[in-house]
């Protein structure tokens, strides 16, 4: 893989009426990748080959993604007789210009039993030019706005916002309500609750892979709710449990061609525990827990598995240890489990 990459941008930070603050950024992005596949066969010379007589079999699969992208974006900010309003606005115009091919007809041993076979009993799949080879060169324009108050009533705060999103790719106009609720329970104890609808763009490989897929953003509805505690001036506990819907998943339904849906639900529901020590003593540190379950289903008659990102149990800890006013040393540790696994069906003598 060869990837070259280039990123500018310029800011303007300035300062309006006697509250208000705005800040406008124009970017310009550009991204060139080529990635490159091919086979080798070492079984072929015996055990431990030398690596430079092993036989290979170059340039199989070549593919292509050339990215240009040219934005603006700006937020403001300013404070009112009831809290903080907020709001913001973004264009983007995107130029896509993707290619992928196979060479010549290429044998893959590894399949998912829905994609393409000519014969049902073949134990194998066939990439070839007809059906794998694909171009996709657009252009699209997007725009993006927001706008959120936060209101302060004493201990209470309540901030509603709504986003709407035009996608020229998926030819979609969406919106977004989301809200924010606080409560100051005590001098060291605050409750959060937040929630809103959330969406994500479909990458834009998975529209170059075949040009007749029609797919649209996926959909997470979220709701989360938390609670901050400091137990003395310097160790703050925190906790947070979460539950998000989500909704128009994208599936890949044929590895040999490309076609996807969004035909995929499933959720993410979970508990994160913190308890954090700001620096005192010269000392710092941190614990954290979180417990997530993440399912996926296609809606193909398989039922529900768990999603590549499904991690049940993660534990980290972290202590930074400031030695003088120049020199501090720091060390962290996690640990995840949900290794990644696949059940196989193994056919011999393919």
């Amino acid at each position: 893989t060869e990837q070259d990459s280039a990123l500018f941008g310029m800011t303007l930070e300035s300062l309006v009426g006697d509250s208000g603050q705005m800040t406008n950024t124009l970017y310009y992005r550009t991204s060139d990748k080529t990635s490159i596949q091919g086979e080798a066969f070492p079984d072929l010379i015996g055990p431990n080959p030398n690596p430079s007589l092993i036989p290979v079999n170059e340039n199989i699969l070549r593919l292509h993604e050339d990215e240009t992208e040219i934005g603006w974006r700006t937020d403001y900010t300013t404070q009112t007789n009831w809290g903080v309003l907020s709001a913001g606005f973004r264009v983007t115009h995107t130029e896509l210009d993707f290619a992928r091919s196979v060479r010549t007809d290429f044998i893959r041993y590894v399949y998912d039993q829905d994609d393409f076979r000519a014969d049902p009993m073949q134990e194998y799949i066939v990439l070839t030019p007809g059906r794998y080879n694909a171009a996709f060169k657009t252009d699209a324009t997007d725009y993006s706005a927001y706008i959120d108050h936060a209101f302060v009533w004493g201990d209470y705060t309540f901030r509603p916002g709504v986003r709407f999103d035009r996608d020229d790719l998926t030819d979609e106009s969406l919106l977004s309500p989301r809200f924010t609720m606080g409560w100051q329970i005590a001098d060291e104890t605050r409750l959060t609750l937040t929630g809103g609808v959330f969406y994500q763009k479909p990458d834009n490989l998975e529209f170059a892979f075949d040009p007749n897929n029609s797919l649209k953003n996926e959909k997470s509805t979220q709701i989360n709710l938390g609670v901050v505690h400091a137990v003395n001036d310097t160790i703050t506990a925190t906790g947070e449990i979460y539950y998000h819907e989500l909704d128009d998943v994208i599936v890949l339904t044929d590895a040999t061609n490309g076609e996807a849906n969004n035909d995929g639900d499933g959720y993410v529901a979970g508990i994160d525990l913190g308890l954090t020590k700001r620096l005192s003593d010269n000392w710092s540190g941190s614990v954290n827990y979180s417990y997530s379950d993440a399912e996926l289903d296609q809606n193909d008659g398989r039922g529900s598995f768990d999603a590549d990102y499904h991690r049940p149990h993660v534990f980290g800890a972290g202590m930074t240890w400031r030695i003088n006013d120049r020199w501090s040393v720091g060390a962290k540790w996690k640990y995840y489990s949900g290794r990644p696994a696949d059940s196989f069906v193994i056919h011999s003598d393919v």
